[in-house]
């Protein structure tokens, strides 16, 4: 959100960090850290451990949720079912957001420019993600070859500029 000067975000990120590794590798945090925690810590390098913490399978994860039978995400991250609030909340749906914009690295900055910044994790073999502009539909895949190389492939209607910023893959 800017609050950080750019010789302070280092320092910030790397108190979250021990933040989330004193907590077990899970999330703590209210529906704004929820909105962007997993954002930050791809965007920092971090893409493995916001994995992990999607992912696992103990209390809290949105892995646990499914575990526990939900079809949709409720208001509060409980270890118990039923929830009685809300079972279909969508504020901590915005993890669907990371899918797209991180793990498969589609982001949309408006109808005529996308920025592609894969951030490929070691437990998924590939991803892939599109979006309907105006001009046509974009795309993005990403997928490891038997050696563990990670390419990245993408499509763009005419007319909309292309960005690509993640330099640790391969882009074709």
């Amino acid at each position: 959100y800017g609050v950080f000067d750019k010789g302070e975000e280092e320092k910030a990120f790397s108190h979250l960090v021990r933040l989330i590794h004193a907590k077990d590798d899970t999330f703590d945090c209210g529906f704004i850290g929820m909105h962007c925690i997993f954002d930050v810590l791809s965007r920092f390098g971090e893409s493995e451990l916001a994995f992990k913490m999607i992912t696992r399978d103990k209390f809290p994860s949105y892995t646990r949720l499914i575990d526990l039978g939900y079809t949709a995400i409720t208001e509060h991250f409980r270890d118990q079912m039923p929830d009685p609030s809300s079972a279909n909340h969508h504020f901590l749906g915005d993890i669907a957001r990371w899918f797209m914009m991180r793990l498969a690295g589609l982001n949309i900055i408006d109808a005529n420019s996308v920025e592609l910044s894969p951030c490929p994790v070691k437990d998924i073999d590939f991803a892939e993600a599109y979006y309907d502009l105006p001009k046509g539909r974009v795309s993005v895949r990403w997928a490891k070859d038997e050696n563990g190389k990670v390419d990245v492939d993408y499509s763009a209607p005419a007319g909309v500029t292309v960005r690509y910023w993640n330099t640790s893959v391969d882009k074709t």
